[in-house]
């Protein structure tokens, strides 16, 4: 699964900010999303997130879910799991 997409299915709202233009990879797409009543402003590029605001980084779904939900890993593979994603 894409993290744009992933990220649309764990956040409380998540939309693509229209008005991004990358850079580098044109792949790349910046996301404003709110998660558990906070706000992030993600870079994403493939399987790699930038948090724009702090600096946080990190790659793969698990490790953006833990950054996000501020979760250990168990307590994140856990909440993910009772999710209904996408196939």
């Amino acid at each position: 699964m894409d993290l744009g997409e992933f990220l649309a299915v764990i956040a409380d709202h998540a939309k693509v900010d229209p008005d991004f233009r990358p850079s580098k990879d044109p792949r790349t797409k910046r996301w404003h999303a709110s998660v558990d009543g906070r706000d992030f402003s993600l870079i994403i590029t493939g399987t790699k997130f930038l948090d724009d605001i702090t600096g946080a980084h990190g790659g793969g779904a698990i490790d953006l879910a833990m950054y996000l939900w501020g979760s250990p890993f168990k307590a994140t593979v856990k909440r993910i799991k009772a999710l209904s994603l996408p196939q």
